[in-house]
C-alpha cells in the first residue's frame, strides 16, 4: 500500500510541476526581484477607511446641500395660476406612447417623459435631465399642498443634475415629501410591485352588517396581494423614517376585548400591520394583546423586553396580530401599566437614553370607557408634568364610536396624536400622521440636520423585452445602503417665542441618496489583503453591512433577516462549544469594539470558517483591525490570517521598467487570460460613457494609455476632490474623460504577466518533452492554469487527440476568472501549511452521476526574500476523473507479492480521499464526491480516533430549512367539503360575471378582466417553503500525520481491517479496506443539519435569536426627543379623519371588487 501511494503521489507531482511550470514561475519571482515584505495591517486599513471616507462624505455633502437648497426654494417659491404640469412616474407617456391602462384617464398634467437605456442605472430606462414624481395612491396630486410642493421641488433638478456632474458615482437621488410624494433623480418609469400577504379573517361576521364593510374587506384583500394597486409610500422607506424618528421604543397595545370583532378588528389589524413597516432595525419594540389580561403577541417575546425591529422580527408580529381574535371585556388600567413598566425599564437599563430615543405608547383601540389619568400621574408625568419620557399615540377604530375625548386626552396630555380611522382605506394616511409629531422636537430646533444611514436594503431591477418587472425568474438584486436627512419648512420658524406662531412642527420632507454596497467593497484593497483575507463593515447594531460569509439570497430569493445578521453569526471561535449561539468571549469583546465605534485591533483569535458551499471548513488564526468610518453608524474591520498574511510580495516599478527597455507593457498580456471582473484597475469616472466589450479590453486600452509619455497617474479621490461649499452647490462638474488608477495594483498586474509569460504567452499548449507529454495523455490533463495575487489569471487548454476542439467549447477561464476567491486558489494557500511541496486535488461535490467529471488540482506558490514568504500565486491543472481511475488501477494493481491481493480483486476495496474526507477515487463511481463516513462510517471514526482527521463543529446561523407547507391536495378536498363548496362558489361567482358581460349587461368590467369559468388544477405534490433556522454539522480536516500511515490488522470498533496512506506530494489518503470481514454500517454525515431546540416555541425565527437582543449598540447620534417649547403648543395632531373624496374612494373600492374577483 505504500508503494502504490508513493508511486501514485509521484506521478501526480511530476505531472504537476511538469504541467503548470511551478518551478519556472517560482524562479521569476526571484528573477524579476520580488520583495517580501510585512504587512502592516494598520496603514492597509488606514487607507481603505481614507478612501471610503472620501466617497462617504461626498454622499452626505450632497445630501446636506439638497437640504439647504430645499428649505431656500419652499420658504421663497411664490405660486401663481399657470398650468400645472410635471412629470409622473406611475401617468407620463413614454416616449409619446401612452400606456394600455391610462389610455382612458386624463393625462394631460403629465408631461411625456423620453427615456433611453443607462449603464449607470443598471440599464433601466432613464433621463438624466430631469426627476419625477411619484404620488401614492391615496394622496391627491392636486391638493394644495401636494401641488406646491410638487412645483417647488421641481427647481431641485439643478442640483440633482450638479451632484451627479461632480461625482460619477452617484446613484438615485430623492426628496420625500412629508405631503406623501416622491420626487426621484433621474426620472423614470415606476413598476408597481406584486405581493402576496394573505389576509387571516376570524369570523366572516362581518360580512353580514353592511354594504360599506363588504366593500372594505374588498379593498384590504386587494391592497394585501396588492394586484395592481400601487402601494409605494416614500415615507415608509427606511432612509425616510430614520432622518424623520430617529431611534424608537415603542409599545404597541392591542385591544382584543369583544367590542372589537368583525371589521373593527381587521382595521385594526391593518393599522398594527402599517405600524410596524414605519419601523427599522434602529427601533425597539414590542406587542401586547389585551382584554380582560395582557398578553404577549409572539409568546417567546416576553412582556419584559423590547426586540429590535428586524424584518424578521417584523414579519413574525404581523403573522401573529392576523390571529387575533377579540373576546371577553378589556382592562385599560392594567395594559397601560404593563407598557409603562416596560418603556421604564428600558429607560432605567439605558438601552436608549432619554435624550437620543424617542419613546411611545401607542393604543389601538375602539374606546377608552373610563377615565385613566391617575396611571399618567403615576408612570409618565413626572416633576410637574415637565417631564413627560413617553409619547401616547391613540388610533380609533371604527365608525361608531364612545368616548373620543378620553383618547383625544390621553394622547395630547401625553406629547402624542390621536387619528380616527374609520374605514380600511384610511388607514396608512392616518398610521403617518404619528411621524411629525415624533419629529417635532427635531423640526423646532431647526438648526441642526443629522444625516442618518440606513441598514443594508435592496434595489431589484429586471429587464425584460425592454420593459422593466419584478419577475422571480430574472432578476438582479443590488445591495445599497442610503444616507439621509430632514429639510424643515421655515415658513414656521421659531423664535424661542409662540407669538404669531400658527404651524410650528411642520417637516418638509426628507433628502437621500444610494450608495451601492458594491461601491464600498471595490476601495477595499483586495490585493493587498491577499488570499483568505477581507474587509467588512459593521453597523451600530452589529449587524454586518457586507461579508464575504454574509448570504443574503437562497435561490434567487432575499431571505428576510438579510440585513440583520450579527457579527457573531459569522465570526466563529475554534473552540469547545458545544451548544448554538454561544459566542466566545473574545469574539464578543471584539463586537463591542467595533459597534462602539473606536479604532483598535484583536490579534491571534483562532478561528473556524467554511468555504466550498458549506462543505468544506478550516481553522486558522486571524488578525483583526477596525476603524469608524467619520459621520457614519459604520465601523470597517479588516481580517489577516497569520502566519501566511504577515507578509505581502510588492513589485516594483515594472512600468518604468518596461517603457525604459521600449517593450510595449501590453505585449506581457497575450494568449488566454482574465483580471478580476470587480477588482478597479483603471478605469473612467465616467465609465459608462465608454463602453468596453469586456474588462480585459479596457485594460488594454488603459495599458497602451501608459505607454504614451504624456501619461499621469491619478486617484480616483483627489485630495481638492472638492470644497465643503454647501449652500451655492458649486462643485466642479468631471470633465467626460477623466480617469483613475490604482498605480500600485497596475505595477503588481503588470508584475504578474511578466513572471508567467513565458510559460502562457501563446494561446495553445505545446509538451516541453516527450515525459511530460506521456503524462498528459495517461492522466488525461485537459487544462494547466495559473493565478496571480494581482486577480490575474491565464490558462492553456490542452486538446485531447481525438478530439481537439472538446476543452475549447467550455472555457476555464469564463468560470476560474476570480483569482483568490476561488476555492482551489483558497485551498492551496491552506494547504501549504501542511505541505508546502504538496498538489490539493478535489472533485465537484456529489459528482459520480455526472458523464464526464474534473479532478482539479492546485498548488501554491509562496516566493521567499530575506528569510520570509508569502503567497504570490497559485498554479493547477485539470484531469479526467475516468483516466485517473485507470492510472490508479493500474498501479494498484502491480505489487512484488504474488499471492497478496490487489485493489482490482475482491478481497481490498480501495478508496482515495481528499484532506475533508470526500471520495476522489472509488471502485464504485458513484461514490466520487461523496463524504467518506457515508460510505465507510466506522473506518472514518476510527481515523479521527487516531488523530489522522479532527472532527470540527460548525454552526451556521444563516441557514434556509424546507418546510412542507400544508395545503388543500385531492384528498384534503374529499375529507373537507366545505373547501369543495367554496371552489363551486368561486367558479359560480365567475360563471355569472362572465354571462353578464357576454349581454353587454357589465361591458364595461371588460376592459379589466377576461372571464373564462374554469377549474384550477389541484396538485397532489405538497409545496415547499424555505424558513430561516440554525443548521450544525460535524466536518473533517486532515492534520499534521506522519508519512508513514496507519494499518489496523484486526477488526477494531466495527471496522473492517484497514490500511491508510498518504499520497505523497497530495492532499490525498490512499485507505485499503479488507472486504472480507463484516463491517457494521455506521454512516458519518458531514452535512448541515437543523438544529432543533427543546423550547417549544425555539421553532419561531426570532426565539432562537433573543440572545442577540442583548447585545452592546450605539445609539444613533443628533437625535431629538425633547424641545422647550413644546409642552407650550396648544395645538395636538388629535384629529378627525382627514376625509378622501368620495369620488377616489369608488374608484378604489371599485378596481378593489374588479381585483378580487382576478384573485377568485
Amino acid at each position: 500500500v505504500e508503494k502504490w501511494a508513493s508511486r501514485l503521489g509521484q506521478e501526480l507531482w511530476d505531472l504537476g510541476l511538469s504541467v503548470t511550470k511551478a518551478s519556472e514561475i517560482r524562479a521569476s519571482y526571484k528573477k524579476f526581484n520580488a520583495r517580501v515584505l510585512p504587512t502592516d495591517g494598520e496603514a492597509i486599513l488606514k487607507t481603505i477607511v481614507t478612501n471610503v471616507n472620501k466617497l462617504l462624505t461626498r454622499k452626505m455633502d450632497s445630501v446636506t446641500c439638497l437640504i439647504h437648497v430645499a428649505e431656500d426654494l419652499a420658504e421663497e417659491f411664490a405660486e401663481d395660476n399657470s398650468t400645472f404640469h410635471y412629470y409622473s412616474s406611475k401617468f407620463s407617456p413614454r416616449n409619446g406612447v401612452v400606456d394600455e391602462e391610462h389610455e382612458n384617464l386624463n393625462i394631460s398634467f403629465y408631461l411625456d417623459m423620453n427615456l433611453g437605456s443607462d449603464s449607470q442605472f443598471y440599464d433601466l430606462l432613464v433621463n438624466s435631465t430631469f426627476s419625477s414624481v411619484h404620488v401614492p395612491t391615496d394622496v391627491l396630486d392636486r391638493g394644495s399642498d401636494v401641488k406646491r410642493a410638487i412645483l417647488w421641488s421641481n427647481y431641485l433638478d439643478s442640483v440633482f443634475q450638479n451632484n451627479m456632474l461632480s461625482d460619477p458615482t452617484m446613484s438615485w437621488q430623492h426628496f420625500g415629501s412629508s405631503t406623501g410624494f416622491l420626487r426621484h433623480f433621474p426620472g423614470k418609469r415606476y413598476i408597481i410591485t406584486v405581493s402576496h400577504n394573505i389576509v387571516l379573517v376570524c369570523s366572516i361576521k362581518g360580512l353580514s352588517v353592511s354594504t360599506d364593510r363588504i366593500l372594505s374587506l374588498l379593498y384590504i384583500t386587494a391592497v394585501h396581494w396588492n394586484m395592481g394597486i400601487d402601494m409605494f409610500d416614500c415615507r415608509t422607506r427606511p432612509w425616510y423614517i430614520e432622518a424623520a424618528t430617529c431611534s424608537k421604543e415603542i409599545v404597541i397595545l392591542v385591544d382584543n376585548s369583544g367590542s372589537m370583532w368583525g371589521m373593527r378588528n381587521t382595521i385594526a389589524r391593518l393599522t398594527v400591520s402599517t405600524i410596524l413597516d414605519t419601523f427599522s432595525n434602529n427601533d425597539f419594540i414590542n406587542i401586547f394583546s389585551f382584554n380582560k389580561t395582557v398578553k404577549e403577541l409572539v409568546p417567546c417575546i416576553n412582556s419584559d423586553i423590547l426586540v429590535q425591529a428586524t424584518p424578521e422580527n417584523i414579519q413574525v408580529f404581523k403573522e401573529a396580530v392576523f390571529k387575533l381574535c377579540p373576546d371577553d371585556k378589556a382592562d385599560f388600567p392594567l395594559a397601560f401599566e404593563a407598557a409603562f413598566n416596560l418603556l421604564a425599564k428600558a429607560r432605567k437599563n439605558r438601552t436608549c437614553p432619554e435624550n437620543i430615543c424617542n419613546q411611545a405608547l401607542m393604543l389601538v383601540t375602539d374606546s377608552i370607557p373610563e377615565n385613566i389619568t391617575y396611571i399618567f400621574e403615576k408612570f409618565n408625568w413626572f416633576n410637574n408634568r415637565t417631564h413627560i419620557p413617553v409619547r401616547v399615540f391613540t388610533y380609533l377604530i371604527g365608525r361608531e364610536v364612545i368616548n373620543v375625548k378620553e383618547i383625544e386626552f390621553a394622547a395630547c396630555m401625553n406629547r402624542g396624536g390621536m387619528v380616527h380611522i374609520k374605514s380600511l382605506e384610511e388607514v396608512r394616511s392616518q398610521v403617518m400622521k404619528y411621524i411629525s409629531v415624533i419629529a417635532r422636537p427635531l423640526v423646532m430646533q431647526a438648526i441642526e440636520h443629522p444625516l442618518s444611514w440606513t441598514h443594508t436594503f435592496v434595489d431589484i431591477m429586471v429587464r425584460k423585452a425592454g420593459l422593466f418587472a419584478f419577475m422571480e425568474a430574472n432578476k438582479e438584486i443590488n445591495f445599497i445602503t442610503s444616507v439621509s436627512g430632514p429639510a424643515f419648512d421655515r415658513r414656521s420658524k421659531i423664535n424661542n417665542t409662540l407669538t404669531n406662531l400658527t404651524n410650528p412642527t411642520d417637516l418638509l420632507g426628507v433628502v437621500a441618496t444610494d450608495v451601492p454596497i458594491s461601491l464600498i467593497k471595490s476601495l477595499t484593497l483586495p490585493y493587498k489583503i491577499g488570499a483568505n483575507g477581507y474587509a467588512f463593515v459593521l453597523t451600530n447594531n452589529g449587524y454586518l453591512l457586507f461579508h464575504p460569509d454574509l448570504r443574503a439570497v437562497y435561490k434567487g430569493n432575499l431571505k428576510e433577516n438579510y440585513n440583520s445578521v450579527d457579527l457573531t453569526e459569522v465570526e466563529l471561535l475554534d473552540d469547545e462549544v458545544q451548544e448554538p449561539r454561544s459566542p466566545s468571549a473574545d469574539i464578543l469583546k471584539l463586537r463591542k469594539m467595533m459597534v462602539s465605534g473606536v479604532e483598535g485591533k484583536l490579534l491571534g483569535l483562532k478561528i473556524k470558517f467554511h468555504y466550498g458551499n458549506m462543505r468544506r471548513i478550516g481553522v486558522e488564526t486571524r488578525n483583526y483591525y477596525f476603524a469608524p468610518l467619520n459621520s457614519t453608524p459604520f465601523t470597517m474591520g479588516l481580517v489577516l490570517p497569520q502566519p501566511y498574511g504577515n507578509h505581502w510580495i510588492k513589485a516594483g516599478d515594472e512600468i518604468k521598467k518596461s517603457k525604459q527597455m521600449g517593450i510595449p507593457i501590453g505585449s506581457y498580456f497575450k494568449g488566454n487570460w482574465r483580471i478580476h471582473p470587480d477588482w478597479v484597475y483603471c478605469d473612467y469616472h465616467w465609465k459608462y460613457e465608454h463602453n468596453f466589450n469586456t474588462t480585459e479590453d479596457k485594460l488594454l486600452h488603459f495599458l497602451k494609455r501608459i505607454d504614451s509619455p504624456d501619461w499621469q497617474w491619478k486617484e480616483q479621490f483627489q485630495t481638492d476632490y472638492h470644497s465643503r461649499n454647501f449652500e451655492k452647490c458649486a462643485w466642479p462638474n468631471i470633465p467626460p474623460d477623466e480617469y483613475f488608477c490604482d498605480k500600485e495594483l497596475m505595477q503588481l498586474l503588470v508584475f504578474d504577466a511578466k513572471i508567467t509569460d513565458n510559460s502562457y504567452k501563446t494561446s495553445k499548449w505545446a509538451a516541453k518533452d516527450r515525459k511530460e507529454k506521456e503524462l498528459v495523455e495517461r492522466f488525461g490533463a485537459s487544462v494547466r492554469f495559473v493565478a496571480t495575487q494581482s486577480g490575474l489569471t491565464r490558462w492553456h487548454h490542452i486538446p485531447d487527440e481525438a478530439n481537439v476542439t472538446r476543452y475549447y467549447l467550455l472555457s476555464f477561464g469564463e468560470d476560474n476568472q476570480n483569482a483568490l476567491e476561488e476555492m482551489w486558489y483558497k485551498s492551496a494557500v491552506l494547504h501549504h501549511q501542511l505541505d508546502p511541496d504538496a498538489f490539493v486535488f478535489s472533485v465537484p461535490f456529489d459528482a459520480g452521476s455526472q458523464k464526464h467529471i474534473k479532478v482539479t488540482a492546485s498548488h501554491a506558490i509562496f516566493p521567499r526574500d530575506g528569510g520570509n514568504e508569502a503567497p504570490g500565486s497559485v498554479v493547477g491543472f485539470q484531469i479526467d476523473h475516468a483516466a485517473f481511475y485507470r492510472r490508479f488501477s493500474e498501479i494498484t494493481s502491480k505489487h512484488n507479492c504474488p499471492t497478496c491481493p490487489s485493489c482490482a480483486s475482491d478481497e481490498l476495496d480501495c478508496y482515495v480521499i481528499d484532506g475533508h474526507g470526500y471520495i476522489v477515487l472509488s471502485e464504485v463511481r458513484n461514490d466520487t464526491g461523496k463524504f467518506f463516513g457515508e460510505v465507510e462510517g466506522a473506518i472514518m471514526e476510527a481515523m479521527v480516533s487516531k488523530n489522522i482527521f479532527r472532527q470540527v463543529l460548525m454552526f451556521d446561523y444563516q441557514g434556509v430549512c424546507p418546510e412542507d407547507v400544508k395545503g388543500p391536495n385531492s384528498v384534503s378536498r374529499l375529507a373537507n367539503p366545505f373547501l369543495a363548496v367554496l371552489h363551486m362558489a368561486h367558479w359560480i361567482f365567475k360563471a355569472i360575471l362572465g354571462i353578464l358581460i357576454e349581454n353587454n349587461i357589465m361591458s364595461f368590467v371588460k376592459d379589466f378582466v377576461d372571464v373564462k369559468p374554469t377549474f384550477r388544477p389541484v396538485s397532489d405534490v405538497p409545496e415547499v417553503k424555505y424558513d430561516a433556522c440554525d443548521e450544525m454539522g460535524l466536518f473533517y480536516l486532515l492534520q499534521h500525520w506522519s508519512k508513514e500511515g496507519y494499518y489496523s490488522a484486526s477488526a477494531a470498533n466495527c471496522s473492517r481491517p484497514f490500511s491508510v496512506k498518504r499520497v505523497q506530494h497530495t492532499n490525498l489518503l490512499l485507505i485499503v479496506v479488507n472486504a472480507l470481514y463484516q463491517s457494521c454500517y455506521r454512516p458519518m454525515s458531514a452535512r448541515m443539519k437543523k438544529v432543533e431546540y427543546n423550547d417549544s416555541m425555539a421553532h419561531m425565527a426570532p426565539c432562537h435569536k433573543l440572545n442577540l437582543n442583548s447585545l452592546p449598540r450605539r445609539p444613533l447620534t443628533g437625535c431629538f426627543n425633547t424641545h422647550h417649547l413644546e409642552r407650550e403648543l396648544e395645538i395636538c395632531n388629535c384629529g378627525r379623519t382627514s376625509s378622501v373624496a368620495d369620488w377616489f374612494i369608488l374608484c378604489i373600492l371599485f378596481y378593489s371588487m374588479i381585483t378580487l374577483y382576478k384573485l377568485l
